[in-house]
């Protein structure tokens, strides 16, 4: 009997699937499986704040503008803005505009996030995102913080509690500020006070207690010494005979109007700046998760080693 042939094709190896795997050998990277294994959730979770990142610097940098806008226009557009204390005002313009320039930085350095990496180097412009992000945002929370404690302070300068001594503080500001504005131009404060509907600031008698500077009530029958539409003509109508001029019937004095201006000034500043450092705080935290992503990647990175070629050969020549 012929011996049965068995052609090549009919031949089936059968490898074990272990067998196929590339064995890891000593410059196999450490923990490879699991690094592998947990790329891909980091990876999106990255995904995700970079994106979040991106929509926030934008969002950043029209706030921070919007911010400095809005302290020009309570400040300078507005009636009766010019007179409150600036610190708080400056300080959220300031920061407002140090804000756009931080966030036009970080949008710069999600730019170059990936040749950064690829390169290997610092992305210095989202770390100083980070850091001059974070600064503009205290300071925002600081200026929030100083506006909403001078609402308070408001409140209490309409109940005359010139007893405590920041709403003295207020009261001596204003009339300052309101008494140089008179001495450069005493018509602008005439149509201040026609636009308010208002006449002079406050009655000299109410300011007799706790007893004043005599500057200061100089500076009181100064200013309200110019007349506006809403004025008595005649001395002898008004209330009290310390005043040369006071409001006419259905009308109040302009000290009233004026704190109703500061009090919602610094409310609607003390909002804004408190949300936008808020939200800074929150941002300057995703920057700093994707630098640290990227430092990870950059340490955890395989390196690529350079083995030499040499040819190999069993028939080694013979010595002559």
């Amino acid at each position: 009997m012929e011996p049965t042939r068995t052609s090549a094709a009919q031949v089936q190896l059968h490898v074990p699937t272990r067998a196929l795997h590339r064995p890891q050998g000593i410059l196999s990277p450490p923990h490879a499986a699991t690094q592998q294994s947990r790329q891909p959730d980091a990876a999106s979770c990255a995904s995700v704040v970079k994106v979040a990142l991106y929509l926030w610097a934008v969002l950043a940098i029209v706030l921070g503008l919007a911010i400095a806008c809005l302290v020009l226009y309570l400040t300078y557009f507005k009636e009766g803005g010019d007179l409150a204390p600036p610190l708080p005002f400056s300080m959220a313009a300031y920061a407002g505009v140090g804000l756009a320039l931080a966030s036009g930085l970080g949008l710069y350095g999600l730019q170059r996030q990936r040749k950064c990496v690829t390169d290997g180097r610092r992305n210095y412009a989202l770390g100083l995102f980070v850091s001059l992000g974070l600064f503009a945002a205290i300071v925002l929370l600081v200026a929030g913080a100083m506006a909403l404690s001078l609402v308070q302070v408001v409140e209490q300068a309409e109940q005359f509690a010139f007893s405590q001594e920041r709403v003295m503080y207020l009261e001596k500001t204003v009339v300052q500020r309101l008494n140089t504005q008179v001495e450069k131009s005493s018509s602008g404060w005439k149509e201040t006070q026609d636009r308010l509907q208002c006449c002079g600031y406050e009655s000299v008698a109410s300011f007799q207690t706790p007893p004043w500077d005599s500057s200061l009530l100089e500076a009181v029958e100064k200013v309200n010494g110019v007349a506006g539409d809403y004025c008595a003509a005649d001395s002898s109508l008004c209330s009290s005979t310390e005043d040369s001029r006071c409001p006419i019937a259905n009308y109040d004095w302009c000290r009233v109007e004026l704190l109703n201006v500061l009090r919602a000034n610094y409310t609607l500043l003390g909002a804004c700046a408190v949300a936008l450092g808020s939200g800074q705080v929150l941002g300057s935290g995703f920057a700093l998760f994707t630098l640290l992503c990227d430092v990870r990647r950059l340490r955890f990175r395989s390196p690529v080693i350079e083995i030499p070629h040499h040819t190999l050969s069993p028939v080694q020549p013979k010595n002559s």
